[in-house]
């Protein structure tokens, strides 16, 4: 009689191998789909998010403000840059006087870097002069100014009451680009 063989014959072993093969394809295809999702979402969540905060920072000042300056030193308020007039403030965040003492915040976009500039009314105001980065990738910042009766205004810009910010952000995923613009209409202090 003959005795059976120990062990696997090629064939078996081949088969074998080509099933483990397919099945480990199959887990890293589904794990490097879960990257793509995963840095796609992030890209895009980072892409809000820088619009986000800069928004609130821009709604703030405004909303602080008391008439939009048509410049101030090297800046001059466009559709890309604004420069507002905002009351100074003693070391208790009081506002000083309304009618005399102002600071200048100007915002604008520097490169893709959306930056705060405020300049400070020396020796008076509590506020300190400061350049600030709001938000990185930046590809575009808009300004659209408005009287009181609503209509857009393209000149005589301090006589606007309110301001409509739009900013858009841009991020980078994986084998896509995110884009997300957020704005918003904003009255002025006691227009």
């Amino acid at each position: 009689m003959k005795r059976a063989r120990a062990g696997f014959s090629l064939l078996e072993a081949l088969i074998a191998l080509t099933i483990l093969t397919i099945m480990i394809g199959a887990i890293l295809s589904f794990y490097a789909k879960g990257q793509q999702t995963f840095i796609n979402e992030s890209a895009q969540a980072e892409a809000i998010e820088q619009t986000r905060y800069p928004l609130a920072w821009i709604t703030r000042d405004v909303k602080l403000s008391t008439a939009i300056e048509a410049s101030w030193g090297s800046y001059a308020t466009s559709a890309d840059t604004l420069i507002l007039r905002v009351p100074s403030v003693n070391s208790s965040g009081l506002i000083i006087d309304l009618e005399t003492s102002w600071d200048r915040v100007i915002y604008r976009i520097d490169g893709n870097r959306l930056v705060r500039i405020v300049d400070a009314l020396d020796g008076v105001s509590a506020r300190v002069d400061r350049t600030r980065v709001l938000g990185d990738g930046m590809a575009s910042l808009a300004f659209a100014y408005y009287d009181g009766g609503g209509a857009v205004l393209s000149t005589n810009l301090n006589s606007a009451t309110s301001v409509q910010p739009t900013l858009t952000a841009r991020r980078h995923g994986s084998q896509r680009t995110f884009t997300e613009s957020l704005n918003t209409k904003v009255k002025l202090r006691n227009k």
